[in-house]
């Protein structure tokens, strides 16, 4: 607790899933249920099969997405849907802190390598998840990625930059401007985000 507002760092860091959203909490679970019956029964199950259809789905969707929509269209939705995410993955509003202070709070979760800030920039690299999976070994925010289909849009990952920018913009009550500059769908080993303070 401090004088610039109390946030309890234990429970926003589990709210947020060390900072990303709830919705691929649940999609996750989904995952690791399917895969659970995988091992216990040789034949296919109904969640497989509704897996199958789902990342069919959203690779025609966001190939659909691509072609008919211009590219900051593109990233306007798909950030709108991740502020979105956000708002509605964590259930209680914590009072702001200072920039310097949520990137404390961060470090706590992530490491002070993976959360940093030079003057009025952040510099966010989400490597690992609440259970520890880390980047490296192929875990991404969003199970249609880490277990859906190989070719999906990177145009997805501008769902990140939204969640990532509400983050910061509701935690501190200052105005952002974030950039992904790094992602495991477009090929990297982790998720990186610039944060400007503008």
């Amino acid at each position: 607790m401090n004088e610039e507002g109390s946030i309890n760092r234990q429970q926003f860091l589990r709210q947020a899933g060390v900072c990303f959203c709830g919705c691929a909490a649940i999609l996750s679970s989904t995952t690791l249920l399917s895969q659970e019956i995988k091992q216990t029964q040789d034949l296919e199950t109904p969640v497989d099969k509704k897996m199958q259809f789902a990342h069919k789905w959203v690779k025609r969707f966001f190939d659909i997405f691509d072609k008919e929509l211009d590219e900051p269209t593109r990233q306007r939705i798909l950030e709108e849907n991740g502020k979105q995410c956000y708002m509605q993955g964590i259930n209680q509003k914590y009072p702001p802190v200072s920039m310097e202070k949520f990137v404390e709070i961060l470090q706590e979760g992530v490491g002070k390598e993976n959360c940093w800030m030079e003057r009025n920039t952040v510099y966010f690299n989400y490597v690992r998840d609440p259970r520890d999976l880390r980047k490296e070994d192929g875990y991404c925010l969003c199970p249609l990625v880490e277990d859906g289909p190989s070719d999906l849009s990177g145009t997805y990952c501008h769902c990140s930059v939204g969640y990532v920018r509400e983050m910061f913009s509701s935690s501190t009550d200052q105005k952002v401007e974030v950039e992904l500059l790094e992602s495991v769908k477009r090929g990297g080993k982790r998720c990186r985000f610039k944060i400007t303070v503008v």
